[in-house]
């Protein structure tokens, strides 16, 4: 729910786009500076709101965040000038850059390491599911009252969500509702470092304040896996970052639909992505059980792969043949972000690393969805398609794809000397 509120919110420009650069009279290179600038904020705060939740905890962490970009996105309906309309997205990113780390450090707190992918995919699949309700209601809310309300709207909405996610959210520990059992099996579980000693004196090292932060990121930062793992979430972010900001625009394009179709068409392929992703994610999980979990980089290369089908969008003309690509490409890439965000905690010796590694890789993703829509922008500007867009973005994911197979192989080792 947390990551498909989020959703809801960032698609809403997507589907609004229209009407709103009509207004403000932008072009295609525009809009994709104002598709990317929520991006910049979101980027520069990952690590420093990763460490937040590593240190504050979730549910304080997340409810403060879900406020403001509520707000934000308020504010985005209001806007009358256009520095009002980037101050309100540049809001909206610093809220939101909170809820991957939040979300990686749920999964690691709940999820023992045999239920990883599936538990990553069902936080990741709010990610399809928020564009896949967010395209058919902002496309109404649009076609009926303006862009403006839409964005009010999708901003109550998020204030709502918030103040249940701070009313009930509590870790294993502390969440009444859990049998003892099953309390019991997940606090066995979550942690898979059989150097349960060595764990507890470095958390205790920790425990003294920043200090044990920034020691945290040394080990991170001096693992190949990590920056494996940071540049193949770049690499699929692209993508992904096309899909949600200029994929309405696309399919007017292509098809020459009105906002509301365009809404129900978006829709489509997150939908069918949503429930696709869990049944790949599933067969992760069961890989790890078949193969004893070295294997999970199998189906990410797979995916990635896959994923590039998207190269032949601009040789089909019929709506039923676009759909089916993007659908097809939309759940690869979607799978591979979950699959990247498990290995991510696969790889991790503890849990206590989760959220600071999980927003670290994030990072490696957005700054590639900071250059995708402006990149995406120029491209359709110049040259009045999106063939070339495509061809940048399947490159891409073969690049990820290789990097995938040659350097994700060595997991996170504790270094005592590193927090003497």
């Amino acid at each position: 729910m947390l990551m498909m509120v989020n959703y809801i919110d960032r698609v809403n420009m997507s589907v609004a786009i229209g009407p709103l650069a009509k207004e403000f009279n932008l072009t295609p290179v525009e809009i994709g500076y104002l598709f990317s600038v929520a991006v910049w904020s979101y980027a520069i705060l990952l690590i420093p709101l990763g460490m937040a939740v590593d240190k504050w905890g979730v549910r304080r962490v997340t409810g403060i965040s879900v406020t403001i970009w509520s707000l934000a996105g308020i504010l985005t309906g209001a806007a009358t000038t256009m520095p009002l309309l980037l101050f309100s997205r540049l809001l909206l990113g610093a809220g939101e850059c909170a809820t991957y780390p939040a979300g990686g450090r749920v999964v690691s707190e709940w999820a023992p390491k045999s239920e990883r992918g599936i538990a990553t995919a069902f936080l990741n699949c709010g990610a399809y599911a928020g564009p896949a309700v967010g395209a058919v209601l902002v496309g109404l809310l649009v076609s009926y009252f303006g862009w403006r309300v839409s964005f009010y709207v999708t901003g109550i909405i998020g204030f709502a969500f918030g103040i249940i996610c701070f009313s009930f959210y509590r870790q294993p520990e502390h969440a009444t509702w859990l049998s003892v059992e099953e309390r019991t099996r997940v606090l066995n579980e979550r942690n898979d470092s059989d150097d349960s000693a060595r764990i507890s004196r470095l958390q205790a090292s920790d425990s003294k304040g920043e200090n044990g932060q920034i020691q945290r990121l040394k080990v991170l930062l001096g693992n190949q896996t990590i920056w494996a793992l940071f540049m193949v979430e770049a690499c699929i972010t692209y993508t992904w970052s096309i899909f949600l900001t200029w994929l309405p625009s696309y399919i007017q394009f292509a098809t020459g639909v009105d906002v509301m179709k365009t809404g129900f068409f978006t829709a489509v392929p997150f939908a069918l992505a949503t429930l696709l992703v869990l049944v790949l994610s599933w067969l992760s999980d069961q890989q790890v059980s078949w193969l004893g979990g070295k294997n999970r980089r199998v189906l990410l290369c797979a995916t990635l792969i896959l994923s590039s089908v998207i190269l032949a969008a601009p040789l089909v003309t019929s709506t039923v043949a676009i759909l089916s690509l993007v659908t097809i490409s939309l759940t690869c890439v979607a799978t591979a972000i979950s699959l990247n965000i498990t290995l991510t905690n696969d790889v991790l010796p503890d849990r206590s690393y989760a959220g600071l590694a999980v927003g670290f890789v994030i990072l490696g993703g957005n700054i590639a969805g900071l250059l995708a829509p402006i990149v995406t922008g120029y491209i359709v500007g110049q040259s009045g398609n999106y063939s070339n867009a495509f061809i940048v973005s399947g490159v891409l994911m073969f690049i990820g794809a290789i990097i995938s197979v040659l350097f994700m192989s060595r997991p996170v080792v504790l270094n005592e000397k590193a927090y003497a």
